[in-house]
């Protein structure tokens, strides 16, 4: 079997949705486990109300940040084989948890597959095929990986996952989400992480990793990755990561 965690901030108004149909799927995991990080609206109230309706429903809290949320669940699972997912997610069907499960036990060489995402319409944002696990929804295996816990003050938690389980990576099409697609705001905000993270991680040694990754990327889709546009402007700093995140949008386009 396999344990669901779940790292959660300000949530409010999907967390219950998403944990009522975690129990509605086809294979449900044998704990659930939500970890509330410094939330300042109603997410762990409306979980403790869920726990006492599913017996096997953990309440854990943590410190701000996910990093220090996936830490306290990934030492509290039971179970070696774990599912992560973000908050605000919608599986795509009732077999999407069921089909990343039994897809990563019968790949016995893989330590992460990745679910795959559909974005819900928007005319605004241009619909991508990920080649690399997305941190919103992703199965691991802890004792493969031999990490049990992130550096609590890493930026790309993302990256720094699939990076130490490279090149046993896989993205699965049989298992999919939805998610939101974000306004204009949000987009430039995840650009900015996602700059500042990879720079970070360069920083730490992973350099080799995250070129490689890149490259096999690159292999699968016409689509040039953030990761690649941060190399290529050699970011060395955040003082002008503003400006190389709103250029993004027009830098990362067909090849």
């Amino acid at each position: 079997m396999y344990s669901l965690g779940i790292p959660v901030r300000n949530e409010e108004k999907t967390i219950e949705s998403l944990i009522n149909s975690i129990f509605e799927q086809s294979l449900p995991p044998e704990e659930v486990l939500v970890c509330v990080n410094n939330s300042s609206d109603r997410t762990i109230n409306i979980v403790e109300n869920l726990a006492n309706q599913y017996d096997n429903l953990r309440v854990l809290q943590s410190a701000p940040g996910k990093a220090r949320g996936w830490n306290k669940i990934i030492q509290e699972t039971r179970n070696k084989v774990n599912i992560f997912c973000d908050g605000d997610i919608r599986f795509g069907n009732s077999e999407t948890l069921e089909k990343l499960f039994y897809e990563f036990q019968e790949a016995e060489d893989l330590k992460m597959l990745g679910a795959s995402v559909i974005q819900l319409p928007s005319k605004r944002m241009t619909p991508y095929k990920l080649t690399i696990p997305s941190g919103q929804l992703y199965v691991i295996d802890k004792e493969k990986i031999g990490v049990n816990a992130l550096p609590e003050d890493i930026i790309n938690d993302d990256g720094y996952i699939v990076g130490m389980c490279y090149p046993h990576i896989s993205v699965t099409d049989k298992a999919f989400f939805y998610c939101n697609k974000p306004n204009l705001i949000d987009v430039y905000k995840t650009q900015m992480r996602i700059l500042k993270g990879v720079r970070q991680l360069l920083d730490m040694g992973m350099e080799e990793k995250m070129l490689s990754i890149i490259e096999m990327s690159k292999k699968k889709t016409k689509y040039k990755l953030l990761l690649e546009l941060a190399k290529m402007l050699n970011v060395k700093n955040g003082d002008n990561l503003w400006e190389e995140a709103r250029s993004t949008k027009k830098e990362v386009e067909l090849s």
